[in-house]
Protein backbone atom coordinates (compact mmCIF):
# COMPACT_ATOMS: atom_id res chain seq x y z
CA UNK A 1 0.00 0.00 0.00
CA UNK A 2 1.73 3.55 -0.75
CA UNK A 3 0.65 6.90 0.28
CA UNK A 4 0.08 9.98 -1.37
CA UNK A 5 2.37 12.41 0.28
CA UNK A 6 -0.11 15.62 -1.05
CA UNK A 7 -3.26 13.45 0.57
CA UNK A 8 -1.33 13.14 4.11
CA UNK A 9 -0.35 16.71 4.51
CA UNK A 10 -4.30 17.46 3.35
CA UNK A 11 -5.21 15.92 6.51
CA UNK A 12 -3.51 18.88 8.99
CA UNK A 13 -6.09 21.84 9.88
CA UNK A 14 -6.02 25.52 8.99
CA UNK A 15 -7.41 28.00 6.48
CA UNK A 16 -3.96 30.28 5.98
CA UNK A 17 -1.64 27.66 4.60
CA UNK A 18 1.35 28.41 2.44
CA UNK A 19 3.76 26.14 0.05
CA UNK A 20 6.87 25.01 1.45
CA UNK A 21 9.50 22.55 -0.03
CA UNK A 22 10.06 19.27 2.92
CA UNK A 23 12.02 15.92 1.76
CA UNK A 24 11.36 12.49 3.33
CA UNK A 25 12.47 9.51 3.59
CA UNK A 26 9.63 6.64 3.49
CA UNK A 27 9.35 3.35 4.95
CA UNK A 28 9.65 0.12 3.34
CA UNK A 29 5.82 -0.11 2.96
CA UNK A 30 5.07 2.80 1.05
CA UNK A 31 4.47 5.26 4.62
CA UNK A 32 6.40 8.39 5.45
CA UNK A 33 9.14 7.75 8.03
CA UNK A 34 10.49 11.23 8.40
CA UNK A 35 9.40 14.31 6.84
CA UNK A 36 11.26 17.59 7.32
CA UNK A 37 11.60 21.08 5.69
CA UNK A 38 14.08 21.22 2.79
CA UNK A 39 15.88 24.03 4.15
CA UNK A 40 17.04 22.00 7.21
CA UNK A 41 20.43 21.93 7.69
CA UNK A 42 21.16 19.43 10.10
CA UNK A 43 19.54 15.87 10.47
CA UNK A 44 17.66 16.93 13.71
CA UNK A 45 14.86 14.17 13.29
CA UNK A 46 17.77 11.51 13.81
CA UNK A 47 17.44 12.20 17.49
CA UNK A 48 14.66 10.28 17.81
CA UNK A 49 16.14 7.35 15.68
CA UNK A 50 17.59 4.04 17.62
CA UNK A 51 20.65 3.33 16.61
CA UNK A 52 21.13 -0.20 18.45
CA UNK A 53 22.62 -1.70 15.21
CA UNK A 54 25.20 -1.62 13.25
CA UNK A 55 22.69 -0.89 10.22
CA UNK A 56 21.21 1.40 11.73
CA UNK A 57 24.84 2.70 12.98
CA UNK A 58 25.55 3.05 9.34
CA UNK A 59 22.33 4.39 8.18
CA UNK A 60 22.89 7.28 10.58
CA UNK A 61 26.58 7.81 9.50
CA UNK A 62 25.25 8.23 6.04
CA UNK A 63 22.69 10.34 6.91
CA UNK A 64 25.14 12.81 8.80
CA UNK A 65 27.29 12.54 5.81
CA UNK A 66 25.16 13.93 3.11
CA UNK A 67 24.06 16.43 5.23
CA UNK A 68 27.60 17.61 6.14
CA UNK A 69 28.04 17.59 2.29
CA UNK A 70 24.45 19.44 1.74
CA UNK A 71 23.43 16.99 -0.86
CA UNK A 72 19.88 16.26 0.72
CA UNK A 73 18.06 17.47 -2.79
CA UNK A 74 20.15 14.98 -4.32
CA UNK A 75 19.90 11.79 -2.24
CA UNK A 76 16.27 12.56 -0.59
CA UNK A 77 12.72 12.68 -2.17
CA UNK A 78 11.37 16.27 -2.63
CA UNK A 79 7.89 17.68 -2.06
CA UNK A 80 6.04 20.76 -2.04
CA UNK A 81 3.25 20.57 1.02
CA UNK A 82 0.29 23.34 2.35
CA UNK A 83 1.77 24.39 5.86
CA UNK A 84 -0.71 26.05 7.98
CA UNK A 85 0.89 29.65 9.03
CA UNK A 86 0.97 28.22 12.62
CA UNK A 87 3.78 25.25 11.56
CA UNK A 88 5.50 27.89 8.96
CA UNK A 89 8.71 27.87 11.18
Amino acid sequence: MTYDMHKLMALIPGDDKTTKGHLYINNPDGTPRWIWPADSEDPDFLMLYNISSFKSKFFMLMVRIIFKLRLQYFAFKKIKILVPASMKS
